[in-house]
């Protein structure tokens, strides 16, 4: 079960903050495991305010009046609640709706503690302030009450929580294979008549898209990767043009030639590079740079036969540079769709950035780094 960086956990966040800012309590409900099928997976979330103002979504429609009974009464107990929804047709017809799965889920209430230095909307919060792998781990129990719930923020270096003694260690082993390869996790351990059931979600970082042009095309490329929860930063040397007011939903805004922005960034799997400078030599510059670090996504505007003439003088400069070249160049912006406009170029590629990485295109050798896959 894959997972991935979730927009979720920072709108919760948020969220959260304002609440507080507000005075009013809050529980976490966390889907931690689906028996069936199911419109969410495991990891998804929903923010629950005692006035009840809900950010994050685990399921609509019945559920939903139920889910925050549960949230209510979980945050004037303060404890933590296992729940069990039995999707199937019984229930169904309880709710008189159609749930649209045929599931069984369970649900976790954690009221937040605002004492408590590891409660969960801080773990989630200090994941977002690295750009590191992590696994966050969430204990419950299928068999008895007591529900310890998300306990533990794990990266290569470091870890924030506290898990039971007992099982410390086999967790620690599984959390290294979490981490390795990239995909969330269920484990059963049992301990002197102890049963835990534990989540490990693999949590990465947020997308970052690196825009090297600020012209009017890249604004709704901006706004639109907003809406997925990306840190965007957008580059060009012209001070009339990279301004904040233009691009009011970029997280950095940059006065600098394209080529220079390799200073400004720490470059990693979760990188991806738009090249819009509409500059041959700029965007040859910054090509170059980019075609031997390994770049998970470089999307350029333009035709192929620009496209063609960039690789042709690549490969003149550089001997080696063919062999380099990653299979992850996708040109021109926009085309595969048939968009035409700069908010359809932004949707399309948008969508084609997205499904890249979801689909582990960036890792392929059998793509053609020059035309876009089938």
């Amino acid at each position: 079960m894959t997972n991935h960086a979730r927009k979720d956990i920072a709108d919760i966040t948020v969220a959260f903050e304002q609440a507080q800012s507000r005075g009013k309590r809050s529980a976490l409900a966390t889907l931690v495991l689906v028996v069936g099928s199911s419109y969410h997976r495991p990891g998804s979330r929903l923010l629950i305010t005692e006035d009840g103002h809900l950010t994050g979504t685990i399921s609509g429609g019945p559920l939903e009046g139920e889910i925050l009974r549960s949230a209510f009464l979980s945050i004037e107990e303060g404890q933590n609640r296992l729940i069990r929804y039995d999707a199937t047709d019984e229930m169904v017809a309880n709710f008189g709706h159609e749930y649209g799965c045929n599931s069984i889920i369970y649900i976790l209430f954690e009221p937040i503690h605002e004492e408590d230095v590891c409660n969960p909307i801080q773990l989630m919060r200090l994941h977002s302030y690295k750009r590191e792998d992590a696994v966050l781990v969430t204990l419950f129990s299928l068999k008895r009450e007591g529900q310890l719930g998300t306990r533990l923020l794990y990266r290569k270096w470091d870890q924030l929580g506290i898990l039971p003694v007992n099982i410390h260690e086999a967790i620690r082993w599984d959390m290294e294979s979490v981490l390795q390869n990239k995909c969330s996790s269920f484990r059963l351990y049992e301990e002197e008549d102890q049963h835990f059931d534990v989540f490990m979600e693999f949590l990465s970082p947020s997308l970052a898209l690196i825009i090297a042009g600020a012209g009017n095309e890249a604004r709704p490329l901006v706004d639109f990767g907003r809406i997925m929860g990306w840190h965007i930063t957008v580059i060009d040397e012209r001070p009339s043009h990279a301004t904040p007011d233009r691009f009011e939903n970029a997280n950095q805004v940059i006065v600098a030639r394209a080529d220079e922005l390799v200073k400004h960034f720490q470059m990693d799997y979760r990188t991806v590079f738009l090249l819009m400078t509409h500059n041959y030599s700029s965007d040859f510059n910054l090509l170059k740079k980019l075609v031997l670090m390994g770049c998970s996504y470089i999307g350029i505007s333009g035709s192929i036969e620009r496209y063609e003439r960039l690789l042709k003088d690549l490969r003149k400069e550089e001997g080696a540079i063919r062999k380099n070249m990653p299979g992850c160049i996708f040109v021109p912006l926009g085309q595969k769709t048939g968009a035409e406009t700069a908010e359809q170029i932004a949707a399309s590629v948008v969508s084609e950035i997205e499904a890249a990485i979801q689909s582990q295109w960036i890792n392929s050798e059998k793509r053609s780094p020059s035309k876009r896959p089938n």
